[in-house]
């Protein structure tokens, strides 16, 4: 029997995808750190830790959005149903 079709992309793509997600989430709450230290002076952690967790969310969920639409582009690049409707 063969295996059925699958809009699923590779498992490498999905992984380079959540590591890529893990990674500019760490860059973002880096960056957002970073910022927040150059901001306050002394010892004062709360201004850096709200940005660190910012800058984390939104670069995560950043990323987040164009992996999943470059795996489902890829999903659909990859899948062969036939000539497109567009094609003439």
């Amino acid at each position: 029997m063969s295996d059925p079709l699958s809009a699923l992309p590779s498992v490498r793509a999905r992984v380079i995808a959540f590591v890529s997600i893990m990674a500019l989430g760490g860059l973002g709450g880096a960056i957002g750190y970073w910022f927040g230290q150059l901001q306050t002076e002394g010892d004062a952690l709360a201004v850096p830790g709200l940005l660190m967790l910012a800058g984390t969310l939104i670069f995560a969920l950043g990323s987040a959005a164009v992996a999943v639409i470059s795996l489902r582009a890829l999903a659909e690049w990859n899948g062969d149903d036939g000539p497109s409707p567009l094609a003439r």
